[in-house]
């Protein structure tokens, strides 16, 4: 009777024990998984803020880029080709009606006959011409350059800007004199610097083209953004 009562809690015993084996590995397993789903969730979470601060990054350095691009074409490079346009056809429609040059008309202004009133007649338009649009100007570009020179495309002024201010100024001090009826000059010894015009009508048209282009790339970003709600 000994016998059967101490089989029978033997293998009352050995069931406790494979239950509180079993108990024990699931709950090991359990916690693989709460671990795991865990540190998946954090990393993904981690991914998800690094992706957003990049992007806000890149979206904050297109806003920028785009902000200083419409800023030169605004306040420099626009205003300043522009006027440089209007002084060049005011200048070619003047040489319609007064073919030649104005060197030509000055040497001509003593001579005689029918050629020495054309010569005045033009260098009286051109005075006139020079205080009213040329001067004006060329005063006007060179004080856009002055005032927004942080918005220039180079670190310092280049040659044909430097030789273009100078230009100006000159013509300025040159209508002072003519103010008081001093005409012993009617122009200045030195070509106008055709360059300027090149540079300014190729920055002009760079910058409208990286404008389209950031423009164009902000409204997609936009437009994508709205099918995605």
């Amino acid at each position: 009777m000994l016998n059967l009562l101490s089989f029978i809690n033997g293998i009352e015993a050995q069931g406790q024990g494979k239950t509180h084996s079993i108990s024990e590995e699931g709950s090991g397993a359990d916690w693989n998984k709460f671990f795991w789903t865990t540190v998946v969730t954090i990393l993904l979470a981690l991914l998800g803020l690094v992706i957003k601060y990049l992007n806000d990054l890149y979206l904050a350095r297109r806003k920028d880029e785009l902000d200083r691009v419409n800023r030169q074409l605004k306040e420099l490079y626009g205003p300043m080709n522009g006027w440089l346009i209007s002084a060049r056809l005011a200048y070619e429609e003047f040489y319609k009606f007064y073919p030649g040059h104005i060197e030509k008309f000055v040497e001509e202004i003593d001579s005689e006959g029918e050629e020495a009133i054309q010569a005045k007649k033009a260098v009286q338009a051109w005075v006139q011409v020079m205080t009213h649009v040329f001067v004006p100007a060329y005063l006007n570009v060179q004080e856009i350059i002055v005032s927004n020179s942080d918005l220039l495309e180079e670190d310092e002024y280049n040659d044909c800007i430097k030789v273009f201010i100078l230009y100006a100024l000159s013509y300025k001090v040159l209508l002072e004199n003519w103010k008081v009826n001093d005409f012993t000059t009617y122009y200045y010894p030195r070509d106008f610097p055709m360059e300027i015009n090149k540079y300014a009508e190729d920055r002009y048209k760079e910058l409208k083209r990286i404008q389209r282009r950031l423009i164009g790339k902000k409204n997609r970003r936009g437009y994508k953004h709205q099918i995605q709600k």
